[in-house]
């Protein structure tokens, strides 16, 4: 399931890309997070789940303006001034982050083998983006410590929703939807911030396929891609299901070549093929470990 949500962000963020060329980044998110947020409850109120008692729900609200919130929020705007290579890279150190907050809040210290195979997946998603060697255009010192924020506080969103799923038992579709409202609810009031602050103001999508490719992008993004996680969280650690976002950009990377017709090197087919092998390995050890 891990897998699946790293698949579903690196697909939505290429979408998520496109979109951004055309629609401010506030407004995107509430069209995305909307839309998310009406599948999500769709599917709460015809399957008549259980709703959550007070504490988990003021918890799970907080952990939303966390993530999608804050996190997503500086992250489209981070995205409209770094390059998507250096976007990638920085968000891809979300997994060492997750690893450091997992041993110190959940009492999770990490193998040595695990350390090892992380660095090995980190390595080789630096050759995947072509980090190595020359490049055009350069990102913004602003645009990159917004990704930067925004990275350590999804993995802050990660290591507390895990203990919060696991303590609680709760069900992750209706967690996600929880936290998805109070992230739209935030996005809603920065609206007229962005009005205000950005030069361009605001700038909703034009015409039916710019709504319906907004839409699209956030249910994968939000609706689909957290509730897997979630999901995968009440069956594996923090840390494992973390060194799993090392496979979102890889997938990003897959899915503009084929979408955007853009060329992959040797050098980039051969990095994303030992950042796949690492994390499977990580997958293949945490169940073995799980089994004895």
């Amino acid at each position: 399931m891990a897998g699946f949500a790293a698949f579903c962000w690196g697909s939505a963020t290429v979408m998520s890309k496109s979109a951004l060329d055309a629609v401010s980044p506030v407004a995107l998110l509430v069209v995305q997070l909307g839309a998310s947020s009406l599948v999500l409850w769709s599917l709460i109120l015809v399957t008549r789940r259980p709703l959550l008692n007070r504490r988990s729900l003021l918890l799970a609200a907080a952990l939303g303006l966390l993530e999608p919130g804050i996190a997503y929020l500086l992250g489209l705007i981070g995205l409209v001034h770094v390059l998507a290579g250096d976007a990638t890279l920085i968000q891809a150190s979300e997994a060492i982050m997750i690893v450091v907050l997992s041993a110190l809040v959940l009492r999770e210290p990490p193998s040595i083998g695990f350390v090892l195979l992380s660095v090995v997946a980190l390595v080789g998603l630096t050759v995947a983006l072509g980090v190595i060697g020359p490049r055009s255009g350069q990102s913004s010192p602003f645009g990159i410590a917004m990704i930067a924020v925004a990275t350590a506080t999804a993995a802050v969103y990660v290591v507390m929703s895990s203990r919060l799923i696991t303590e609680d038992s709760l069900d992750p579709v209706i967690l996600v939807g929880v936290q998805q409202l109070s992230a739209l609810a935030l996005a809603l009031l920065a609206l007229p911030v962005e009005a205000v602050w950005s030069d361009s103001g605001l700038r909703w999508p034009t015409g039916a396929e710019a709504w319906m490719i907004a839409g699209i992008s956030g249910v994968v993004q939000y609706a689909i891609a957290f509730s897997a996680y979630m999901y995968a969280l009440t069956r594996i650690t923090a840390n494992v299901a973390g060194s799993f976002l090392n496979l979102t950009p890889v997938f990003g990377i897959g899915v503009a070549a084929m979408a955007l017709n853009e060329t992959l090197s040797l050098p980039q087919l051969f990095g994303a093929t030992v950042t796949l092998v690492a994390v499977t390995l990580i997958q293949l050890r945490d169940t073995s470990t799980t089994a004895h």
